[in-house]
């Protein structure tokens, strides 16, 4: 293999002198020295400068980090990671001399079942450890899985940091050898998943039992091309490569288990892993289908003299020198960012993973307009490098205000106290008081506590008095009348009326009637009889009085008098009209007849 020496005799961090380039992609993979501890070991390093800025940077310690956390027999072991002065990031790896699948595939055109199942079940079980610790693979492939000399399965290219977080997705707008392994929906600009390399798995299974890279997101059960393929691998391919992930395997363990079940009914055992890369020839017969090129005696001699450094571990094809280490993680893309304020926490985190980049609340902060939880700015606009990091400022809520005093006000003056706060009344009731009508006589909250601006207060108006029945007086005196009400609540109000049929003195009526329900404290009227207006009187008898005395004592008993000549220069009373001794109203007219 020819080795790029960009940055052959370099040394990262003061400790690791690299060789020379063996890979290239997003991070060139360079073999190197680490020359604290003597030992051989693989380096990546980011294909960029500072002119990235530190977003790339940050991603990619993102991605080192989390990938460093892992360890694992079938997972490549990461030891370092860092950044130059001048912009350079590393990665610091296990150096893993063999071959990848890939290397296998192009030299073999495909595996054996039993092979390949035992291959996928390392595979496996080294993304099951991942995501038990959150971590997603993502851009899983041939050339990630790693084959040592003695037949250990590595796992490696670890390049995404977890479900959903910057750096989840990928740039597929070219069809890369990567790009051809994404799963639907990371093709449709969606992040990586757990359920993202089940597909992935499964799809890797498929190119090793038929031979056939992918070429659409149709995948073909490898038995429609290999008539030997056992059921129960096909049945694993149908299962892990779903279009719709809910309809995948639970999780990648349930993919273990169901590789471990295949390898146990397999008839077949496998093949010794490290007999892939000593082998020369005897790949699986590909029927119906035109079989990959295997190599030429004279193509094996040429690559054995070429790969001396390897000389040993394949017979015929040598592999790579130091195999491939973690290569092909895509530069992040230019991307929109999304209007985020006004949303909701959650929503606002799930709007900016949607266009490929992160969000984390910077800072929260009172808002009098906005409840807990939504965003009210952010710090980031325009177009930002994918994976990015968008901050947020998060209402914490209103502020806390006192209530304000609301007591014995009516209803338009609390309102335009409440308005200062921005409260509204939540509920209005009412309730018999003495205090006037429409007044507030309570409030919940109470005056003086502390409530968030924009809280609702429930509010308690004055009906009033209670109503009272007005008692009944029937035969009443005045007096007596006069007593009961002022006993009942109420104030009386007394009035006379003439009345021919109450003994006067007597209550006549009462207003309102008695039993009728009114406010205490009302007024109510009394009319008490002043007796008959025209009573029947005595016509005194004032025969043989003189016209003047007569007329008087008429008067004095409140007659009128009239006087009647009925001879020539008379002056006694003869008679008169009504007769003395009948009866009479008040104020009739009697007529003297004088003579």
């Amino acid at each position: 293999m020819h080795l790029v020496s960009e940055l052959a005799g370099a040394t990262l961090a003061g400790r690791y002198r690299l060789a020379g380039r063996v890979a290239g992609g997003t991070g060139d993979i360079y073999l190197g020295q680490d020359g604290l501890l003597e030992r051989p070991v693989a380096v990546r390093v980011l294909r960029s400068g500072p002119s990235d800025g530190p977003d790339a940077q940050e991603l990619w310690l993102a991605q080192a980090s989390a990938a460093a956390r892992l360890s694992h027999p079938h997972v490549a072991t990461i030891f370092d990671w860092g950044c130059e002065d001048d912009g350079t990031c590393f990665m610091v790896m296990e150096h893993v001399p063999g071959v990848d699948l890939r290397d296998v595939l192009v030299t073999r055109g495909l595996l054996d079942p039993p092979s390949a199942a035992e291959i996928m079940l390392a595979v496996c079980d080294g993304l099951s450890a991942a995501h038990s610790m959150g971590i997603v693979h993502g851009a899983l492939r041939p050339e990630s899985i790693l084959i040592a000399r003695h037949g250990t399965v590595k796992l490696t290219d670890f390049g995404l940091v977890s479900p959903g977080a910057p750096g989840g997705r990928h740039d597929t707008a070219a069809l890369t050898p990567s790009s051809r392994y994404l799963s639907p929906e990371q093709g449709a600009g969606y992040p990586a998943t757990p359920a993202s390399d089940i597909w992935t798995a499964g799809l890797v299974l498929t190119e090793a039992l038929s031979g056939r890279p992918p070429t659409s997101e149709k995948v073909i059960l490898p038995s429609k091309h290999i008539r030997k393929v056992p059921r129960a691998l096909d049945d694993i391919v149908r299962r892990a490569c779903a279009v719709n992930p809910d309809e995948r395997f639970a999780s990648i363990s349930d993919m273990v288990f169901a590789l471990q079940r295949s390898l146990a009914a397999s008839r077949k055992p496998p093949r010794p892993v490290e007999g892939l890369v000593d082998e020369v020839s005897g790949g699986e017969e590909v029927p119906d289908i035109e079989a990959p090129r295997r190599p030429t005696r004279q193509d094996l001699d040429a690559q054995r003299r070429s790969r001396r450094l390897l000389l040993g571990v394949i017979a015929v094809i040598v592999a790579l020198v130091a195999g491939r280490a973690l290569a092909s993680v895509v530069l992040p893309r230019d991307v929109e960012v999304p209007e985020l304020a006004g949303l909701t926490r959650d929503a606002a985190v799930e709007r900016a993973e949607a266009a490929g980049l992160g969000a984390r609340v910077e800072s929260r902060k009172k808002d009098r307009n906005a409840p807990a939880g939504v965003v009210l700015s952010q710090d980031r606009a325009g177009t930002l490098r994918e994976g990015s990091t968008v901050g947020l400022v998060v209402s914490a809520g209103p502020p806390r205000v006192q209530v304000p005093l609301l007591l014995g006000l009516n209803l338009d003056d609390a309102q335009v106290q409440m308005d200062k706060f921005n409260m509204e009344p939540s509920r209005l009731s009412e309730r018999y008081s003495t205090e006037p009508e429409g007044d507030i006589i309570e409030q919940v909250p109470s005056a003086g506590l502390k409530r968030a601006w924009g809280s609702d207060i429930e509010l308690i108006l004055s009906k009033g008095p209670a109503p009272t029945e007005i008692p009944s007086l029937d035969n009443a005196g005045a007096e007596e009348a006069r007593t009961e009400l002022k006993r009942a609540g109420f104030v009386p109000l007394l009035r006379e009326a003439y009345s021919d049929d109450v003994d006067e003195g007597d209550v006549i009526e009462i207003t309102p009637a008695p039993g009728t329900l009114t406010a205490s404290g009302s007024e109510v009227q009394i009319v008490v009889s002043a007796g008959p207006e025209f009573p029947e009187l005595t016509v005194p008898d004032v025969r043989g009085l003189e016209v003047g005395p007569a007329r008087d004592e008429l008067e004095r008993a409140e007659f009128r008098v009239d006087v009647l000549e009925i001879c020539d220069d008379g002056s006694k009373v003869v008679d008169t009209d009504p007769a003395g001794g009948a009866t009479a109203n008040r104020a009739d007219l009697v007529t003297l007849l004088v003579c």
